[in-house]
């Protein structure tokens, strides 16, 4: 068993990270996945399709701005009918 020295990333075994860490407005895939309360396989889809913007920083590592998730996330909103 690897210690995170209580870093808080996964202690209940979830899959989803218990605390967003943001610098400067920016997060990683499994933040911004954990934020949106989608899985990171969903979040790749999305991104690939164009519908949320990201900035790589390398090929594994991509930084999603939080305004920029909550504007794609209100343009993606679909409403029922009769509403």
């Amino acid at each position: 068993m690897v210690d995170d020295g209580g870093a808080g990333r996964d202690p209940d075994n979830t899959g989803v990270p218990q605390r967003v860490e943001v610098r400067r407005g920016y997060v990683g895939k499994a933040e911004a996945a954990a934020y949106l309360g989608i899985g990171k396989r969903d979040l790749s889809k999305l991104v690939q399709r164009r519908k949320i913007p990201y900035r790589p920083i390398s090929r594994k590592i991509w930084l999603f701005k939080l305004a920029e998730l909550d504007r794609a996330m209100d343009r993606l909103k679909i409403t029922a009918v009769g509403e």
